[in-house]
């Protein structure tokens, strides 16, 4: 049994649903338990949408976690809301289990989380990914990743977590991270994670999180960390749609046309929340993407000023 946490509100639960269906397709041998999360507007009838998606493959369990208001108050940037700040408390949150997997919902799963979970992580507090778009950032990116007394090549993205619970809370982390979380971090909680576990953070491949920017370094032939992240298999594993998870960091696919586009409506096609007109009205906006002609000759009139 892999215990694996998601966390979501009201607006995503549809994203969420066809987050764990490409979780549940891609299931080798594992039997996953699934726990989501959910906010405060998160209502009945979308706890069973997500039951009623999960219950397509039953041999797997799924189940729902409030917070209440813990982290209300909580620095929110980006459009990102409080919900974020939950997964730092998932080792006390499922105190039965040892070790837990968190990953974010923005994602489709195209492989088994069998050999990651079982990844000897003994005195780490979690295994991440790299965040490899702030390696190759600019240098205002660097230097406030400098500036939190961090080194931006350990730093790590915190979108795919598997948390050494056991071990957090042996070292009684909570207070730190509570103590954390009412500071303004720019990245709130992945910044968190960073700072209370540094120098504890086992790094894993990006195979596990394969960002836009990481796949375009992939196409570009960058080779700089060629031997760590297995380039070569990575992008023909990409192309053949296997043994990667595809994180949708910055613009989504039910928003606009992105990188990994098809993978994520192949699988949205195949849910319990497929709406046609909703397919349609996506696929309009990025085929005829409408124009506010007042907007552009305001543009124009200010850049000829």
């Amino acid at each position: 049994m892999i215990p694996i946490v998601f966390s979501t509100d009201h607006n995503y639960v549809m994203q969420t649903g066809v987050c764990i269906l490409s979780l549940l397709e891609c299931a080798d041998k594992s039997i996953y338990d699934i726990y989501v999360i959910v906010n405060d507007d998160v209502t009945d009838r979308d706890k069973q949408e997500l039951i009623k998606q999960a219950s397509l493959y039953p041999d797997h369990k799924i189940g729902f976690i409030t917070i209440g208001d813990e982290f209300k108050g909580c620095n929110e940037v980006r459009g990102i809301s409080t919900a974020t700040y939950s997964r730092l408390l998932i080792p006390w949150l499922l105190p039965e289990y040892d070790k837990v997997i968190f990953s974010d919902v923005d994602v489709i799963f195209r492989i088994d989380l069998a050999s990651v979970y079982n990844l000897d992580i003994s005195g780490y507090y979690s295994a991440a990914i790299p965040a490899i778009g702030f390696r190759m950032g600019d240098r205002n990116i660097k230097k406030y990743i400098s500036q939190l007394n961090l080194d931006a090549n350990e730093y790590c993205n915190a979108g795919f977590l598997v948390i050494n619970s056991k071990l957090q809370r042996e070292d009684n982390l909570k207070p730190l991270y509570l103590a954390e979380s009412a500071k303004k971090y720019t990245f709130q909680d992945q910044d968190i994670i960073n700072v209370v576990c540094k120098g504890r953070l086992k790094h894993i491949s990006p195979k596990y999180c394969v960002t836009p920017i990481f796949y375009k370094m992939l196409l570009s032939g960058h080779t700089d960390f060629e031997e760590f992240y297995e380039s070569r298999n990575l992008i023909e594993d990409y192309k053949q749609g296997r043994n990667c998870i595809l994180h949708y960091a910055g613009e989504k696919p039910w928003n606009a046309f992105t990188f990994a586009w098809c993978d994520w409506w192949d699988t949205y096609r195949k849910s319990i929340f497929y709406n046609p007109d909703f397919e349609i009205s996506v696929s309009e906006k990025i085929l005829k993407p409408s124009f506010s002609w007042r907007k552009i000759a305001s543009i124009i009139k200010h850049k000829i000023r």
